[in-house]
């Protein structure tokens, strides 16, 4: 049934609006299976924890059975138990004696300086847990959104193919009709006839990318199919420039050299004396002679581990090379981030440069088209010329969709760099 939740929020909303940008992110969310399997790693985590914390707790064994035997010491002890012991018994030679034995045994550990190390490891793994599965969503939401751009991307290119054929078929009208007046070759007609063929030719690779992205998109939502009704993309705000990287995967790193580090007091912990209390209670039955006995026991038990081959002193090593490595990790990881932030301040600054560049160029282009598409009704101009000036308007208005997208691209970047949400809402 929770499969079919992320199916049913993406039906109600196409069939109710385009998908929004916040919408996409909750369904990535709720139907992508990264975000289950670090949600199973998260439970797993908490039930280590509850296994850790049942090392403090006492153990109560309850035991039975029943026996029958005529091996003298055993049935000696057997008639004592069952006080059926007479003297007309001849304990080097007794009767046979069956036992039926009930028993309650109670262990309560009273100071384990192991199982005190080993909860403390199995907190730090469900706090690393918590930190990776919000990684995880976070980026779940970053590539939803990259996604989402792509899409939107494809999008303004199937518009800028979609004008370039609108253009070139109002060209042909105008082509057709200075032919049928005998002011134009029939291979200048042929040319412009050409022209619409490959803009409709590039209509249809676009219209067939965009296809290719929408689906893209569905599988990061987890739905699958083909998404590409998209409601418009607002702006989201641009971080301060003193914003510190607070990245969920580095507290994730953190909390693992942490961890690390209590397995390294885990291990030592090993050799530390351990110290257990008991107490126990039996009821002996014997049906052959009739009798029966209870009897109970209590005291204390301190057990340590004096040799165990270098088992510790190895587990030792094995846990500090972890923590090595965990600490060479986290710095990595630092140093990654520090790279990321800035490679996304570059790619925001440059994208925003070429949109004020690509908006002169479109300007200029649709000018430019204007006035050589009246000139051609006129027959002031070639096909050529015509067919130059169409072209450098689709490329102008494809290089701002690109700068667009891309400036967008690299917001959405930032803000992951910076561990900032992706959506504000």
């Amino acid at each position: 049934m929770r499969a079919l939740i992320p199916l049913l929020l993406l039906a109600t909303a196409t069939a109710a609006e385009p998908l929004s940008l916040d919408q996409a992110v909750a369904q990535a969310l709720a139907g992508n299976p990264e975000a289950d399997v670090a949600a199973s790693r998260v439970a797993g985590a908490v039930a280590r924890v509850k296994a850790a914390n049942a090392a403090f707790l006492p153990v109560l064994r309850l035991a039975g059975t029943y026996t029958i035997t005529d091996q003298p010491a055993l049935a000696f002890m057997g008639l004592i138990n069952h006080q059926a012991y007479g003297p007309t018994i001849n304990p080097n030679d007794p009767p046979t004696v069956d036992n039926l034995n009930l028993s309650a045994m109670i262990q309560v550990p009273i100071f384990h300086l192991d199982s005190y190390q080993g909860r403390r490891a199995a907190q730090a793994g469900t706090a690393t847990a918590t930190e990776a599965q919000e990684a995880t969503r976070h980026a779940l939401a970053l590539a939803t959104a990259q996604t989402f751009i792509q899409v939107h991307r494809v999008g303004d290119l199937v518009a800028a193919a979609q004008a370039g054929v609108t253009a070139y078929a109002t060209n042909r009208i105008a082509a057709q009709a200075r032919f049928d007046a005998g002011k134009l070759l029939k291979s200048e007609l042929m040319d412009v006839e050409s022209r619409l063929a490959e803009a409709k030719g590039e209509l249809i690779k676009a219209q067939g990318g965009l296809e290719l992205s929408g689906q893209m998109l569905g599988q990061v939502l987890g739905t699958g199919g083909t998404v590409t009704d998209l409601a418009p993309l607002a702006d989201l705000p641009l971080p301060d420039e003193t914003t510190k990287p607070q990245r969920p995967e580095l507290l994730a790193a953190l909390s693992q050299e942490n961890a690390a580090a209590i397995a390294i007091r885990q291990v030592r912990a090993g050799r530390a004396p351990q110290l257990d209390g008991f107490a126990g209670y039996g009821y002996d039955r014997g049906f052959k002679q009739d009798g029966d006995r209870g009897s109970w026991q209590a005291g204390v038990m301190v057990s340590v581990n004096a040799f165990d081959g270098g088992r510790i002193s190895a587990g030792v090593e094995q846990a500090m090379a972890q923590h090595t490595q965990a600490v060479a990790e986290r710095r990595k990881l630092e140093l990654e981030l520090f790279r990321q932030v800035a490679a996304a301040r570059v790619g925001l600054r440059t994208a925003s440069e070429r949109i004020l560049v690509a908006q002169s160029a479109v300007e200029a282009a649709s000018e430019a088209e204007r006035v050589m598409t009246s000139r051609f009704a006129e027959g002031a101009v070639t096909t050529s010329e015509l067919a130059i000036s169409e072209s450098g308007l689709i490329r102008a208005r494809i290089m701002l969709a690109d700068a667009r997208a891309d400036r967008r691209l690299a917001l959405v970047n930032l803000r992951h760099a910076l561990g900032l949400p992706i959506v504000t809402k």
